[in-house]
């Protein structure tokens, strides 16, 4: 008997979802045994102040059981999923309007790989398109390598690396900052862990949810500088209109010196090492509309 294309597809994908039902089991029968933690009396509660510093959730005794949680996420998650098909973006200071810290933050993280985790945005690469972001109100973000160690369809209220103290960095010398998941209750993970190819098609792509959700990642090292197509800078350099603009004349400059390319979040490329730009900086940049598209 032969088998059609679209019954082959149909035979993997049912095959991918029973080893996602597995995988997701075997997660929470593990999960079990972690102790339930008091969640925030509000909302603005959980915003607060308190749940960025690593001080205040270590006298709160959740660091062990979150620390566990890890543990167990990174045991069962398919991580060749995670880490060689999915893109990952950080967005530089996505809670503030102030673009000046693009600028430091690539002088203090190009060009190595940073053992401090750091909160990211995926989405497929396979499928990555203009807008993909649309709901996290960035400027500037980069495109990431490296290692996730969590994902959620939801934001996970992780500790704040710009709140730790000498003796945290101390504490983590060795290894770096870690990330960790706010944790509630055991019901609450079944509801927003992701595992898996199968897991993320659900639960963001299908409910196009890329707003909602949060990975973190570590031992990562910087691909290339993003500007949202939605930004104002984004608009600017898509009309070519970025030489009249002191800022982003400083950023095409800075990535220049770097070596670091520029895009947009689908992948499409406003400017590529090797290429170059006027020197004067009152023309068209030389060979862009050349330049491929992607992330490799």
């Amino acid at each position: 008997m032969k088998i059609t294309e679209g019954q082959l597809r149909r035979i993997i994908r049912e095959e991918m979802l029973i080893e996602d039902e597995r995988r997701r089991a075997a997660m929470m029968a593990d999960v079990e045994g972690l102790a339930d933690l008091s969640a925030p009396a509000d909302t603005w509660g959980y915003y607060g102040s308190d749940y960025k510093s690593y001080d205040a959730r270590r006298k709160e005794g959740r660091t062990s059981t979150e620390r566990k949680l890890k543990s167990i996420w990174n045991k069962h998650a398919d991580h060749e999923f995670f880490d060689q098909k999915m893109a990952k973006l950080h967005a530089i200071g996505l809670y503030g309007n102030n673009t000046a810290p693009c600028l430091n933050f690539l002088d203090a993280y190009a060009g190595k790989v940073n053992r401090d985790e750091v909160s990211a945005l995926g989405w497929r690469e396979s499928k990555l398109m203009t807008g993909w972001t649309k709901g996290n109100d960035f400027t500037f973000g980069v495109f990431i390598d490296g290692r996730v160690t969590f994902a959620a369809s939801k934001d996970l209220g992780t500790e704040w690396t710009s709140k730790a103290t000498e003796s945290d960095r101390q504490r983590h010398a060795s290894s770096g900052l870690p990330k960790r998941p706010y944790h509630t209750n055991n019901p609450e993970i079944e509801r927003y862990v992701i595992l898996d190819e199968e897991d993320w098609i659900e639960r963001i792509e299908g409910l196009s949810n890329s707003a909602n959700q949060e990975l973190i990642v570590a031992n990562w090292q910087i691909k290339s500088l993003v500007v949202s197509s939605s930004s104002r800078e984004g608009y600017r350099i898509q009309q070519d209109a970025w030489q009249t603009d002191d800022f982003l004349i400083s950023v095409f400059n800075k990535c220049k010196q770097l070596g670091i390319p520029i895009m947009d979040e689908a992948g499409t490329l406003y400017y590529s090492p090797g290429t170059s730009f006027d020197e004067d900086l009152d023309g068209d940049l030389d060979g862009n509309e050349d330049l491929s598209r992607g992330l490799a």
